[in-house]
């Protein structure tokens, strides 16, 4: 058995560390851990961008302005305005906000021009990693998410066919026109028994857009339909229910109408919305995603929804082969883009893959844009409407006075009407809709490199945010020297000759006259009145005409980062517009139920969506 020698203990004893050494050691690495920690606290405390206004109160905190943006959006789920403000309380084009510890600032930008030299002149911009982050989860392979590049392009070509213009009038135009009429005959059911109360149409519109975009993405067969049900229930109501929904409130109060939930397909689609709507407001968005898609539920709705896109895409594949020797059958997007991966693969020398994930992922990627830009901006264009009567009013005149074959008719312009006839004021009103909405109240770039913004260093991976809502788009342009200007922006505005700005006076109001502008005059052998084109004419005799150039507008962004949907939306919103407008009287609500607070989820959507429509008779 092994045991201690003398020699050994007096070893130990050597080697043994004496109290005061201890202390001296405890006291050395308190003192270097204090100091670790205080170096690592000052890293994380923001740091400004030199000559652009932040909040002093934000410097000494690690978290920067996230906790007053926290506060403000836990309180009233509205990002947009919290940001708005900031750039109203420093006055000035630019600012800067503190959002995650260790990272470069957010700047704020609140000039249109330099917004759009940003956008489609300036290649050290691009997308902003926020919103890519928010979709890599849901749609990693979504064209959002991608850097501008070879693949970027390849996902363009891919969809290239459904923004074109036989595809846009003959199969998205009639598809939504026949799903917006089934709203129309579900709102004269509800105005029927409403009898002058308002009532809330949030869901009406969501669904309705939502059928439209289902229906030109699988064709016109495609069996699953939000409206329709909901039609068929109130237009089921017996007396005694009736009588309980009238009997609910004074004239004043809405009225309450049953709903029904939408089957599983359209619900599995509403309910990916939902899930992409939870990592917006989020810093850590992608990590978020990890967690959440963890969940039962969503796992569940992800694995619903990756059933049902295969689904459509392996029906469109079985078309496609039962009619490879002409392209007649092609009857939905989902038909073009089968089509379109067949003519890339036979080009690329490669077997076309229809399932594949980006087929997959951009598909999906229609529907979601499709409906939800498009309903929030239809929400936000009722309330406008409302408010305005005078203009509402000389919408109607106009569309009257041009659809004159459907007047006389006493019937509803048909979707080549609607398509095909121009109506100066229409394109007028829906574009002051979409510069009024702020549906996307934001767009977002990020610096590739080091470069300048209005005379300001920009350090690579700051953030841009472009705000569509305020100085020189809604409200009076800030004064700037155009030698603060980036060279591109100067150049522009010295080829195109004018700077094309709003008046100050008026910018913040609804008036769709501001995209008018005076025409030739009319040859002095027609009999051309005020009447013929109701009202859009000047004292001459001049026929105002739209002009989307008059003044700035950013709703769909700019440049190659622009929205690809555009084309569509502009349909979707003529359609909408035209058949309401044409339909119903839009009356003003009460003050309590009216109102232009906003809620930020994948869009920014109004609180409070409420209309008391009236029949128009003809």
């Amino acid at each position: 058995m092994p045991f201690v020698t003398s020699s050994d203990t007096a070893h130990l004893k050597r080697e043994t560390i004496s109290p005061r050494k201890a202390y001296g050691f405890l006291l050395f690495t308190g003192i270097l851990s204090v100091y670790l920690l205080y170096r690592l606290y000052r890293k994380a405390l923001p740091k400004p961008i030199p000559g652009i206004p932040y909040n002093p109160k934000a410097l000494g905190r690690i978290l920067g302005d996230l906790p007053e943006l926290a506060s403000e959006v836990l309180k009233t789920g509205d990002l947009a305005t919290w940001l708005q403000r900031q750039a109203d309380q420093h006055d000035s084009p630019v600012c800067q906000i503190f959002l995650r510890p260790m990272s470069p600032p957010v700047v704020i930008l609140s000039d249109f021009r330099e917004m759009q030299d940003l956008c489609m002149r300036r290649k050290e911009f691009d997308r902003g990693r926020i919103i890519k982050n928010i979709f890599k989860g849901p749609t990693p392979n979504h064209q959002i998410t991608l850097e501008l590049g070879d693949e970027w392009k390849a996902h363009r070509r891919l969809l290239q066919d459904l923004m074109s213009p036989p595809f846009l009038q003959d199969v998205a135009a009639p598809a939504i026109y026949s799903n917006v009429t089934n709203l129309i005959d579900l709102w004269r059911h509800k105005t029927r028994i409403a009898d002058g109360r308002p009532f809330d149409v949030s869901e009406d519109i969501f669904y309705a857009a939502l059928d439209a975009v289902t229906a030109f993405s699988f064709g016109g067969d495609f069996p699953h339909n939000a409206t329709k049900p909901v039609a068929d229930l109130i237009q089921g109501l017996d007396g005694k229910r009736l009588n309980e929904l009238r009997a609910s409130g004074t004239i004043d109060d809405p009225i309450e109408f049953p709903t029904v939930e939408c089957d599983e397909v359209l619900s599995t689609i509403l309910d990916v919305t939902i899930a992409i709507e939870r990592l917006h407001g989020s810093p850590w968005p992608v990590l978020k995603w990890k967690i959440i898609e963890k969940l039962p539920p969503v796992s569940r709705t992800m694995r619903l929804k990756n059933e049902f896109i295969v689904g459509e895409l392996n029906k469109a594949t079985s078309r496609q082969l039962a009619n490879s020797n002409n392209d007649t059958w092609m009857r939905s997007a989902v038909d073009l883009m089968v089509q379109r991966e067949r003519k890339i693969a036979q080009d690329d020398g490669r077997v076309p893959d229809f399932l594949s994930p980006t087929m997959r992922d951009e598909l999906f990627g229609i529907l979601t844009g499709g409906h939800d830009t498009t309903s929030t901006t239809i929400l936000w264009g009722l309330k406008l409407l409302a408010d305005h009567p005078t203009a509402q009013s000389k919408l109607r005149t106009c569309m009257e006075s041009r659809y004159q074959e459907a007047s006389r008719e006493a019937r509803t312009p048909s979707v080549e009407e609607i398509m095909q006839i121009k109506v100066s004021y229409l394109d007028a009103t829906m574009e002051e809709i979409l510069r009024c909405a702020g549906t996307a109240p934001l767009v977002e770039r990020e610096a590739l490199c080091d470069t300048v913004l209005l005379g300001h260093p920009i350090p690579k991976g700051t953030q841009i945010f472009c705000l569509t809502q305020g100085a020189s788009l809604r409200k009076p342009a800030y004064a700037i020297d155009e030698m603060r200007r980036n060279e591109t922006c100067r150049i522009a505005v010295k080829n195109k000759g004018r700077v094309s700005e709003w008046d100050p006076a008026d910018i913040a109001n609804f008036k769709p006259e501001r995209w008018l502008t005076s025409g030739s005059p009319p040859n002095n052998d027609q009999n051309t009145n005020k009447e013929q084109f109701g009202g859009a004419l000047t004292d001459n005799g001049s026929q105002l005409e739209f002009d989307s150039t008059a003044g700035p507008q950013i709703a769909f962004g700019q440049g190659r980062r622009s929205c690809f949907g555009r084309r569509l939306a502009y349909v979707e919103l003529r359609i909408f517009v035209s058949l309401i407008v044409w339909n119903f009287e839009i009356l003003m609500c009460p003050e309590a139920i009216s109102g232009y607070e906003g809620r930020d989820v994948v869009t920014h959507k109004p609180i409070k969506n409420y209309v008391r429509l009236r029949n128009v008779e003809r």
